[in-house]
């Protein structure tokens, strides 16, 4: 992959993600997802009943994007930001009333009803809540680090310096237990190279490669056996596939990106060209959520 696409990809946080520019709007109304002209960055509600996703008002490059909560069956869309820069890759707390995600290349957090909008003062990417709710895993400045939802404490968690090796590490997502972290490894300074997952004990340890070449927005399944991901080809395409742990063996299931397990470990939810989509484990049984305009 050309050195210019990975660093496109790092500073966007996540494939679909575009820079969009900031709008002076406010509240959260009701709106219906045809209202959408195309969406993405789905992610499941721990109770695997919403989905918070990013929607666009039009198709152009500069975009106005917000987060949106709506129900799993693309009913009940609401708009919980105003329309930002740059925003994206919105996770949940583990008890489902906060959400954190990136505006402007820095980490907010936001009630999921869209109450006590605040930055937590730092920048970053991919941000993930951890299991306990105690932590929030991001990348910044090719490392990986862990801040409090308060914005108070902080922790590094993985620093290529530190490990020896010259790569960029990117996109974490933590494992069931919240005892691991999975992330992006890209080498450094030829991002041209292949890229590959890692696997590290939070806070300290050493860095096991799990393989997948041109990884992209890893999400570790709940019962921590697999982890979906989107393999980035050649030309960019993106397919949303499952690395199976024990074999090491990848399944490629759809074209798509951005996927998430739902809590129960039966469906993957992902974004397809506009829309938002939701597939079970084996990439069967396929299902449009949201209906762009």
């Amino acid at each position: 992959m050309r050195r210019r696409g990975w660093r496109s990809l790092a500073a966007a946080q996540v494939l679909f993600v575009v820079v969009v520019v900031l709008a002076a709007a406010a509240g959260a109304p009701a709106s219906p997802t045809t209202r959408f002209t195309r969406a993405n960055s789905p992610e499941w509600s721990p109770k695997d009943d919403k989905l918070v996703i990013v929607g666009y008002e039009d198709g152009g490059p500069k975009a106005r994007g917000a987060l949106y909560v709506i129900d799993s069956d693309g009913s009940d869309a609401r708009r919980i930001t105003p329309f930002l820069a740059t925003v994206g890759a919105p996770d949940w707390a583990p008890d489902g009333k906060r959400i954190v995600f990136v505006a402007d290349y820095k980490l907010w957090v936001v009630g999921a009803d869209g109450s006590n909008m605040r930055s937590l003062g730092r920048p970053g990417g991919s941000p993930k809540w951890g299991p306990g709710g105690r932590w929030i895993a991001y990348h910044q400045r090719g490392a990986i680090f862990a801040v409090s939802p308060n914005g108070q404490r902080d922790a590094v968690v993985a620093d290529p310096a530190r490990l020896g090796g010259e790569q960029i590490f990117l996109m974490p997502s933590w494992s069931p237990d919240g005892e691991r972290l999975v992330f992006c490894m890209l080498p450094a300074p030829d991002m041209s190279a292949s890229a590959s997952l890692g696997v590290l004990r939070r806070f300290g340890g050493r860095v096991t490669v799990v393989g997948s070449p041109y990884p992209n927005q890893p999400d570790w399944s709940p019962d921590g056996r697999s982890i979906a991901l989107a393999a980035i080809d050649l030309r960019g395409a993106a397919t949303v596939a499952v690395l199976d742990l024990p074999t090491r063996r990848v399944r490629m299931l759809r074209p798509g990106g951005s996927p998430s397990w739902s809590s129960d470990g039966r469906r993957i939810a992902f974004s397809g060209e506009r829309q938002i989509y939701i597939m079970d484990a084996r990439g069967l049984h396929l299902r449009q959520v949201t209906h762009a305009r």
